[in-house]
């Protein structure tokens, strides 16, 4: 069995194919990282208020 690797650019195409698509998506990323970690200590404040306070 043979491996196969797929074509890698080299030179200015790297930037062209490579550095452009990085570049856009950094803020992308930032927010969605941010929306993340907002919901996980929303929801880790919830189940605590509810653990405390639990009637049971």
């Amino acid at each position: 069995m043979t491996n196969e690797t797929l074509p890698v650019p080299s030179g200015v195409n790297i930037l062209e194919i490579y550095g452009n698509e990085i570049k856009g998506n950094k803020k992308e990323d930032i927010v969605k990282i941010m929306f993340i970690i907002i919901l996980d200590f929303i929801d880790f404040l919830s189940f605590n208020f509810i653990m405390l306070y639990n009637p049971f």
